[in-house]
């Protein structure tokens, strides 16, 4: 990853679980635009990937990492930037 932009709401008042949006964006030649900071009602924070909802009802994920590794890592990059604009808050 060469680049994570965090987009936070100014306010996060309502029942709405997600604090930020984020971007990543891999080795400067992919952007990914979706990604969700979610607060958890203990306090951690999850990262949720870009995702789509069907007619049912159901969201499906767009995007997805395809091992741990990734995952872990795009996690662990979107958290630490989230900080950047949150930095009190404990998980």
């Amino acid at each position: 990853m060469s680049d994570v932009r965090i987009y936070p709401f100014e306010s996060r008042e309502g029942t709405s679980q997600v604090h930020a949006y984020a971007d990543v964006t891999f080795d400067g030649e992919l952007m990914i635009r979706g990604f969700k900071v979610v607060l958890k009602p203990n306090g951690a924070l999850f990262v949720g990937y870009p995702s789509t909802r069907q007619q049912g009802g159901d969201f499906v994920p767009i995007v997805a990492a395809q091992n741990a590794e990734l995952k872990s890592k795009i996690r662990e990059a979107v958290v630490a930037k989230y900080r950047e604009y949150f930095p009190k808050l404990d998980e």
